[in-house]
């Protein structure tokens, strides 16, 4: 039972890594886009901030790192031996 627990454990850690780290990406690559800029019928630029994305990013950082030193935390705790 204990094996399963542990493989579970792995899964979960790696699947919220890699879900995470694609997130990061999609909002990294999302930055870049022309689309964050608009245009007004003058043709003046409007500027739409990106505190929204930061907010975002920030958030997926900050959960990255966490999952990250939870995982280190538990695999530290783990005794080699009897």
């Amino acid at each position: 039972m204990e094996r399963y627990k542990r493989a579970a454990g792995i899964f979960t850690c790696l699947f919220l890594i890699a879900l995470n780290l694609a997130s990061l990406y999609l909002v990294v690559d999302l930055m870049s886009y022309d689309e964050m800029v608009g245009y007004l019928s003058g043709g003046e630029i409007k500027y739409s901030g990106i505190r929204h994305f930061i907010y975002v990013l920030l958030a997926i950082l900050v959960n990255i790192l966490f999952i990250f030193f939870v995982t280190c935390g538990w695999l530290a705790g783990k005794k080699a031996g009897p």
